[in-house]
């Protein structure tokens, strides 16, 4: 329960006239949130909990199998992260099943949510290799030396 429905269910004191001002003054609570409970709109964390397509303990078994599968040394590819989460679903009763698989950027947002898919090899890429090579040639012309024809043919990979 979110600290505007709570206000609600307790109400004033005695001696306070009972309008949504008057409880949105005391309780520290915007009146628009005040409002939007009484009428039965659901706060902005239930909403998003509600649209969440697995359940919190249905979540743990893909993330589980993923770590599992890292820590051996292969990794699974993000395309297959969707179907690894429909087959998780399959303990639900018939009428709580989902009729498809999560959508592509479903994989990247429990990425997001999950700290511990994070990768923690540190990958250095491309950039590092532009570095050295720019470096080598500032250092080149520096001296008047063109290495640069003798680094196209070396490979950095």
């Amino acid at each position: 329960m979110d600290k505007a429905s709570g206000v609600l269910a307790e109400g004033l004191p005695e001696g306070i006239p009972n309008t949504y001002a008057a409880l949105a003054a005391h309780s520290d609570v915007p009146l628009s949130t005040l409002d939007h409970r009484a009428r039965g709109r659901r706060s902005r964390e239930a909403k998003a909990q509600s649209q969440q397509y697995l359940y919190p303990y249905e979540e743990n078994a893909p993330i589980e199998f993923l770590s599992h599968q890292s820590t051996l040394g292969k990794p699974v590819r993000m395309k297959h992260i969707p179907s690894l989460a429909f087959s998780a679903t399959r303990q639900r009763p018939p009428a709580d099943r989902p009729l498809k698989p999560p959508r592509a950027n479903w994989a990247k947002g429990i990425e997001r949510r999950r700290l511990e898919l994070d990768d923690t090899r540190g990958y250095r890429g491309a950039r590092v290799k532009r570095t050295i090579i720019t470096t080598i040639k500032c250092i080149s012309a520096d001296a008047g030396i063109n290495l640069s024809s003798e680094l196209d043919h070396v490979s950095y990979t």
